[in-house]
């Protein structure tokens, strides 16, 4: 039978070993380049790595606080962002979510990954 994780709704798992972070998490320089550039800010910067590494694993987007730690830690630390508690960027209330906002990180980011609304 599979795992919950690998079943045709992809899900993150709950303890990710050392190796899978550094083989699925580690950010490229496209990624990060791409981050630098729609991040205006380094808290959403961060956030906008997190939500582009897990998309891309998991082909949906999730909610920060769904994101494990370990995964959270690591990704900041690839960008020079480990100084972001990880409660400072799950507070972060994405602005594309806002009915004012017309365009935000989702849509980008959707764009960046091949996902077209």
């Amino acid at each position: 039978m599979s795992r919950l994780h690998e079943t045709a709704y992809p899900r993150l798992k709950a303890v990710v070993t050392d190796q899978e972070l550094a083989e699925i998490y580690t950010l490229s320089a496209q990624e990060r380049s791409f981050a630098g550039k729609h991040g205006r800010t380094p808290a959403a910067r961060g956030a906008l790595l997190i939500l582009l590494k897990t998309m891309r694993l998991l082909g949906y987007f999730v909610h920060l606080k769904a994101v494990p730690q370990a995964i959270t830690t690591h990704i900041l630390a690839c960008d020079d962002l480990s100084h972001f508690a990880s409660s400072q960027l799950r507070g972060l209330r994405p602005h594309w979510r806002r009915p004012s906002a017309d365009v935000g990180h989702g849509s980008s980011t959707g764009e960046h990954q091949g996902v077209h609304r």
